[in-house]
């Protein structure tokens, strides 16, 4: 079996892949799985789709491929939009100033145990509202 035939059994529809989701999830919870195998493997494909996804070379194969169907289309039940992103940089000091200075509010709003007034300005500061979950990290060894 290759790599190719492995990723060529998984879902490519929303319907068979919602309906893979399902039947994934059901396995799971029903025992059919052990949920620390099953977290490696999800961590394992995260690393592998992201990996193939950010390669230069397979996309730009895939950008050059897509290319000869014009900007929109659809084929094999997907639709393709070929765009530019844009991203800007600035070298500005006023922006730098303004991100260091929210960056210093925020750190003094996470220490304040309550609410207080601003005894310079009389601003009525709150304090951050810490929001948190339980999570796992996964490292592949």
């Amino acid at each position: 079996m290759t790599k190719n035939s492995v990723m060529a059994l998984m879902p490519t529809t929303k319907a068979s892949l919602q309906n893979f989701i399902k039947g994934a999830k059901e396995e799971i919870l029903n025992g059919y799985s052990e949920p620390l195998e099953v977290a490696i493997q999800l961590k394992a494909m995260e690393e592998i789709i992201k990996s193939l996804r950010q390669d230069p070379d397979i996309k730009d194969l895939i950008i050059s491929e897509a290319e000869k169907y014009g900007k929109t289309f659809e084929e094999k039940g997907a639709k393709f939009t070929l765009k530019q992103s844009v991203r800007y940089e600035y070298n500005d000091d006023r922006i730098s100033a303004l991100k260091a200075e929210i960056k210093a509010r925020e750190t003094m709003l996470k220490a304040l145990t309550g609410e207080m007034a601003d005894p310079e300005t009389g601003e009525i500061l709150k304090p951050a509202i810490k929001k948190g979950s339980d999570s796992i990290t996964i490292t592949l060894l």
